[in-house]
């Protein structure tokens, strides 16, 4: 029953070329892993460097992806960070941040329940679910699925964000708008999307699948 899927992106600003993403994923019957990893590429590596990893673990329960650890590594010339998130029976219980956070949490985030790492919430919406409470380690939000069939071949997903919490500031800005993508058969139950937009309040990422 086990499976893995891996892909290659293109990283695109403004129809700038500004890296490259790598996406593993695998499952079987009782567990899943997913792993992000991406790189400065091209003209703007002379200008902005940045690496990102990303790894969810987490286990399968009658179908349902229940995360484990989320763990998120991001560097630049100025600012190195790292988030790990740790959940057990389907509870946060566990937030660890470098550099660590001298704003005091304005929401009670340990023993949330009923909550995914980002990763785990945009799988679940590729395998189908409508509506996945996320947690990335500084905000809380609801990913909120809406889909349709293009030509009868390509289906495109639109993720809103909502109900969208900091937990660390006491302001509302939400610079995260939607998430956009599309696959190129709507009649499988999973597929790797062959584009994915990520849309903030003043650019947009463009991800295309080489």
């Amino acid at each position: 029953y086990a499976k893995k899927y891996d892909e290659e992106y293109l990283i695109e600003v403004g129809g700038l070329n500004i890296g490259k993403l790598s996406w593993s994923i695998f499952l079987d019957k009782e567990k899943y892993e997913i792993k992000i990893n991406l790189q400065n590429k091209g003209f703007v590596s002379s200008l902005y460097k940045f690496k990102g990893e990303y790894k969810t673990l987490g286990e399968i329960k009658n179908n349902i992806l229940y995360a484990s650890s989320y763990e998120q590594k991001w560097k630049t010339r100025k600012k190195n960070s790292y988030i790990k998130i740790s959940f057990k029976n389907n509870k946060l219980v566990k937030l660890k941040l470098i550099p660590e956070e001298v704003e005091y949490p304005r929401i009670e985030y340990l023993g949330m329940g009923s909550s995914n790492d980002p990763l785990t919430s945009f799988l679940k919406i590729l395998l189908g679910e409508k509506k996945s409470k996320t947690i990335d380690g500084r905000r809380v939000y609801n990913m909120i699925a809406n889909s349709k069939i293009e030509g009868g071949v390509k289906e495109k997903i639109e993720i809103s964000i909502g109900e969208y919490v900091n937990i660390w500031t006491d302001h509302n800005r939400n610079d995260l708008k939607k998430i956009e993508f599309t696959k190129e058969s709507g009649n499988k139950s999973f597929e790797m999307p062959s584009v994915i937009k990520i849309k903030f309040k003043q650019f947009v990422f463009k991800l295309t699948k080489i």
